[in-house]
């Protein structure tokens, strides 16, 4: 695990959607309600998962839509 990994997973929210995601895709609405954590968060932390490319969006998401659905990336 490099520098940028640990960073990245210092964060535990950033661990269990990690761990979400890796059950089955979902969107930030969904993901919200399985960990019960505030929608702001969800995204912010998911944001940062999908730059550092831990997850992106599900394969034929379309990026513009308003609550897409997101997958880990292994």
């Amino acid at each position: 695990m490099d520098s940028v990994d640990a960073r990245v997973f210092w964060h535990s929210l950033r661990v269990r959607i990690l761990g979400a995601l890796m059950v089955r895709p979902a969107s930030a609405v969904q993901l919200a309600g399985r960990l019960a954590q505030p929608l702001s968060k969800i995204v912010y932390h998911t944001t940062i998962l999908c730059n550092t490319g831990h997850a992106r969006l599900a394969e034929g998401q379309d990026p513009d839509a308003v609550d897409p659905v997101y997958e880990a990336v292994f």
